[in-house]
């Protein structure tokens, strides 16, 4: 009788423990979607997921033989950086980077800024011309022997631009329609005066959208935020046009999630995927989300690599403006280390060596969310 009595309160001990663990595992899910949605979703600009807990492949990139320098991390406690990488579309070879962005995670002062680098960035051939065309987003197929494709691309950001990379975050776009659909769509405000064309991703089908506010399903709402052409509507100017779309995209997206309930979140974070992978730390995870849960649009600012466009080997190009990226990163994206400076990064202004002159009117402006919204009306 007695050992009846004790298997029967094991028995209910083990199923409060099951149910314990059960909702744990709701909340972890929950709040890794948080994270996700509005640290690495809002950083990566075509390509916003929210996924369960499960379905987030830690380390799935692997690591390089012991041949390769160390990677380039912050040495502050107080601050991380997360590079987020979005590879183009399987039909396009699914092998270079769509979207590059660097998240600058500031844990004292409790902000959150985003550097976006535009795809064409030139960084030269350091390699023996092994990256095509010069530009960066070819460096992540291009890794060299033994070495990852994502730890190509954070070594090659961190010797070109300065910045620490302490993480990674890689995703494929085409899942970006399956969230910006699961969020009931993306609200912007369109001001070009008779709209602008925007590609339906998955029919090819060319839309007139605009002007005014409008709510783009996820299929438009990626044919918006990879448009970079367009006279008629404005996009003349290549990436920098797609850059200040994408800073459109982070205010609406911003403004929706922030509105959301929890158990909203948990609704869209079931409509979980597997296309990407993270060396972020579970623990990690969960205390980055507690932090942007409680930011303000006034605590997250979005900045891109100011610079210009310019032919280079018979290639269009983006080169920087060095100083003045200098300026951004010091004054926004580097809390606590050694102020950058013209002589500890690689990279290049290659528009001086085919013997142009400094044009300002490529740059993309940034700021703080709060102040992006006011100034692009959104």
């Amino acid at each position: 009788m007695d050992e009846k009595q004790f298997n029967f309160s094991e028995m209910q001990k083990n199923r409060k423990l099951i149910r314990k663990r059960k909702i744990i595992r709701r909340t972890l899910n929950i709040i890794c979607s948080i994270v996700l949605v509005l640290s690495i979703i809002l950083t990566g600009g075509m390509g916003y997921y929210i996924f369960g807990l499960s379905n987030v492949k830690i380390n799935a990139q692997g690591t390089d033989s012991d041949s390769y320098e160390d990677l380039y991390k912050s040495n502050n406690s107080g601050v991380s950086y997360i590079l987020v990488a979005g590879l183009c579309p399987p039909e396009e070879g699914g092998k270079l980077t769509d979207t590059l962005i660097v998240a600058c995670l500031d844990h004292d002062k409790k902000t959150l800024n985003f550097l976006q680098i535009p795809r064409d960035l030139y960084i030269g051939d350091e390699d023996g011309s092994i990256y095509g065309g010069g530009k960066i987003n070819a460096v992540y197929g291009s890794p060299r022997s033994g070495e990852t494709g994502i730890n190509a691309l954070r070594r090659v950001i961190s010797n070109y631009l300065g910045i620490p990379l302490d993480h990674y975050v890689l995703f494929n776009i085409p899942a970006f329609i399956n969230v910006i659909d699961a969020l009931g769509g993306l609200t912007i405000n369109i001001t070009n005066s008779t709209g602008i064309d925007i590609m339906d991703y998955n029919t090819k089908v060319h839309h007139r959208v605009g002007p005014g506010w409008v709510t783009l399903k996820g299929s438009l709402a990626t044919g918006f935020i990879r448009k970079r052409t367009g006279v008629s509507d404005g996009y003349y100017r290549g990436d920098a046009d797609r850059v200040q779309s994408q800073q459109l995209a982070y205010v609406a997206l911003a403004k929706k999630l922030k509105n959301m309930s929890v158990s909203q979140m948990y609704k869209v974070a079931t409509n979980c995927f597997n296309e990407i992978s993270t060396d972020i730390p579970l623990n990690d995870i969960l205390g980055y989300a507690l932090e942007v849960k409680g930011m303000s649009m006034d605590s997250m600012g979005v900045y891109a690599v100011p610079g210009q466009y310019c032919s280079y080997h018979g290639y269009s190009v983006y080169s920087v403006h060095k100083q003045n990226y200098i300026d951004i990163y010091n004054k926004n994206l580097n809390p606590y280390g050694k102020p950058l400076t013209d002589d500890s990064i690689m990279i290049y202004e290659y528009y001086r060596t085919v013997g142009e002159s400094f044009d300002p009117s490529d740059e993309v402006s940034g700021g703080t969310l709060a102040s992006i919204e006011g100034e692009k009306k959104q």
